[in-house]
């Protein structure tokens, strides 16, 4: 497989190259495939445009924010956490095949052609109809370059992509169950880990559940006591009033007796 790039003002492009004569794949491309690649944005693999060259279709598959991991591998040496993310990432991929009826043999696993996200370091993978390997070997060899490019100090990774490589040797391993295997072993792993930290995250939201009620508590006996101290402002206010309407009923009752006094002296 030769590889070409291209870019535009926003995109870049790596287009792949069929090297069997006459361009003819082992696996020829159906107008189904191509048509699912066109139409749709598959879930772990990178947008692919169509282009019609001299009479043969060109593959346009956008890398845009991507390194291959080639390119990775040539600066940095890969852990444990970063094949885990790697595998995880096919595993996905793989988990998209059945329900866009796909052929699993044509996603290329060369390193030149898996793209990562330059900060998330998720890996988006290349389906190509004219690809002529069938997955198996195509992993067998992607587990070849893992393990030389591994940070051979990371005794984790070391022993991961040991084991990996031997079960490859199987004839006709399944690749699925062998990386669901290695998943659902990273995770039980990690499970102490995990119940530590899920315990932690228990207890401060425990503590912040008491420190809710406790504040909620305060509010409750604040507004008590202010529905309380309105109440007998209120009450005071009532006797004050009352107490002031009874005053001027009193003094309208004395001024009307003097006024009756009066009158009646002076008709004396």
């Amino acid at each position: 497989m030769r590889l070409s790039f291209e870019h535009d003002l926003a995109h870049n492009y790596v287009i792949p190259e069929a090297e069997v004569p006459n361009g003819e794949a082992s696996f020829p491309e159906t107008e189904y495939e191509l048509h699912m690649l066109e139409e749709n944005q598959i879930p772990g693999f990178l947008d692919c445009v169509r282009k019609k060259i001299n009479g043969k279709n060109q593959y346009y598959y956008e890398i845009t924010s991507r390194q291959s991991l080639t390119q990775i591998c040539e600066n940095e040496p890969l852990t444990a956490e970063s094949i885990r993310l790697l595998l995880y990432c096919l595993y996905q991929a793989l988990q998209q095949m059945d329900p866009y009826l796909l052929d699993g043999n044509k996603i290329v696993l060369e390193p030149e052609m898996i793209y990562l996200d330059i900060e998330s370091r998720e890996a988006l993978f290349c389906y190509w109809p004219l690809c002529g390997k069938t997955i198996q070997e195509s992993f067998r060899m992607l587990a070849s370059y893992l393990l030389y490019h591994l940070e051979r100090s990371d005794t984790e990774a070391v022993l991961l992509m040991y084991e990996i490589n031997r079960k490859v040797q199987e004839k006709n391993f399944a690749l699925l169950d062998l990386l669901q295997e290695k998943m659902q072993a990273a995770e039980q792993n990690r499970k102490p880990e995990n119940q530590y930290r899920e315990k932690d995250i228990s207890e401060r939201n425990s503590q912040e559940n008491i420190r809710e009620e406790n504040i909620l508590q305060e509010k409750t006996e604040k507004s008590l006591k202010n529905k309380e101290a309105k109440k007998k402002r209120e009450q005071k206010k009532k006797r004050e009033t009352a107490r002031k309407q009874k005053e001027i009923k009193c003094n309208g009752n004395m001024a009307a007796g003097v006024i009756c006094l009066a009158v009646l002296g002076i008709v004396a």
